[in-house]
């Protein structure tokens, strides 16, 4: 499945509140971390099924990144009904796989 950009707050609460599991990736475009773990993270939802995957640039959407009350970026946190499940920060590839497979 493809990674679909959140491009605002209602979709944010639209696609985290499922019944499946939701992993977003929250980070800006400018830090070399998000820019190198971005392409595992797509490469990542192309082999998952039934997990959807979004990401959350933080310089557009801010008040998304301070609603969930984030300490920095790059992370992935995982979402079950609304609710945070887990969460992942960094470029470890390791952490991020492990997520998933939760």
């Amino acid at each position: 499945m493809p990674v679909t950009e959140i491009k605002s707050l209602e979709d944010f609460k639209n696609f985290t509140n499922k019944e499946n599991f939701v992993i977003v990736n929250f980070y800006t475009p400018n830090s070399d971390e998000c820019r190198e773990i971005d392409p595992k993270f797509e490469q990542l939802s192309e082999r998952c099924d039934g997990i959807e995957f979004y990401k959350v640039n933080v310089d557009e959407r801010p008040e998304i990144f301070e609603a969930e009350g984030l300490p920095s970026v790059p992370i992935f946190v995982k979402f079950l009904n609304g609710r945070k499940f887990d969460a992942a920060m960094g470029t470890h590839l390791e952490a991020l796989e492990h997520m998933v497979r939760l």
